[in-house]
């Protein structure tokens, strides 16, 4: 069963070479875990310029959590990842609700992360 995992995350940067290279600790703040059954609707929606965005409806329960945890984090960075992978970064600038609009991928990227 395929996990959607979105988390609410602040990055510190340190240099650790003399070159560009740089390591990113990630500091997580709160994390919401949401699988299939929390999922009512998952739907994939052809943009003007070619790319896809993934349309999710979430279940009451699950869309209460996620304004809950917005709410609380307004002006802070969340990242949403599948199955490990990141997909979507955003900064929340208000609470959000059950229904999402994710991203802007190909369409076999829709497809997959839908």
């Amino acid at each position: 069963m395929r996990k959607i995992f979105l988390f609410l995350l602040s990055f510190l940067s340190l240099s650790c070479f003399a070159s560009d290279d740089r390591i990113i600790f990630q500091i997580i703040a709160a994390q919401l875990n949401f699988n299939a059954s929390d999922i009512k609707s998952a739907d994939t929606e052809r943009q003007k310029d070619g790319q896809y965005i993934i349309h999710l409806k979430l279940r009451p329960a699950a869309a209460n959590d996620l304004t809950q945890i917005t709410q609380k984090y307004i002006g802070k960075r969340m990242v949403v990842s599948v199955d490990k992978k990141v997909i979507s970064t955003a900064t929340i600038q208000s609470e959000l609700s059950g229904d999402l609009s994710l991203g802007s991928f190909s369409k076999e990227e829709a497809e997959k992360n839908r």
